[in-house]
């Protein structure tokens, strides 16, 4: 059984007509009618806060400022000594999974342990 759940008792006008103004939503809501029969669903919404952008920054400054090319890699001992000394302890957990997302976004390529800046990070940190 698939559920879906819309819960907007503390939400705000703004916040449901937000939610309504999300592209596609309308068809979702309908296709969970399918064949005359509702589904009932429990969905989610939850606001990210994107805690891991600051580690991304914070990434991509270091490979900017040791003027990285194409093919070269983060320094492990950059990030150890510059940038992890600045990042509170919920953003220290985050070091893996934010290179992991610019790999996912094409900014670093992973080979093994290592992060390597790609062609596409390197016009995205020098542009």
């Amino acid at each position: 059984m698939i559920s879906v759940q819309i819960d907007f008792t503390n939400a705000t006008p703004e916040e449901q007509a937000a939610f309504n103004a999300i592209p596609g939503m309308k068809e979702v809501l309908e296709a969970l009618n399918v064949r005359g029969r509702q589904f009932n669903t429990v969905l989610n919404v939850i606001e990210d806060s994107d805690e891991a952008a600051p580690v991304r920054e914070g990434l991509l400054e270091l490979m900017r400022t040791s003027n990285a090319q194409i093919g070269h890699s983060l320094n492990g001992k950059a990030v150890q000594f510059q940038l992890v000394p600045t990042l509170n302890q919920k953003q220290k957990t985050l070091l893996l999974p934010a290179a992991d997302q610019l790999a996912a976004q094409g900014i670093f390529e992973k080979r093994g342990a290592d992060y390597l800046l790609t062609a596409a990070g390197y016009e995205f940190i020098y542009r």
